[in-house]
């Protein structure tokens, strides 16, 4: 049900973002990352691996707010 969800949400961010990010492939590629590490995070057996998981998945979310999210102090709230 998770990669369902993750699938989904990818689809509806990729369609509201493709005026926005058109010409922007770092952005689609963080996105790509972010999908990849979620999935990874939802199939995770164990409590160490959901948190490693857990980590990486917020580092190409902070990149995508920080580069192309409306200010940068967005960004560092999120960071923080």
């Amino acid at each position: 049900m998770g990669v369902i969800a993750i699938l989904t949400t990818a689809g509806v961010t990729l369609m509201a973002s493709e005026d926005a990010a058109l010409d922007k492939p770092g952005f689609y590629g963080l996105l790509l990352l972010a999908e990849g590490l979620l999935m990874a995070l939802f199939g995770a057996q164990t409590s160490l691996l959901f948190y490693i998981f857990w980590e990486a998945v917020l580092i190409p979310i902070i990149l995508m707010i920080f580069i192309w999210g409306p200010h940068r102090r967005v960004a560092m709230k999120f960071f923080l």
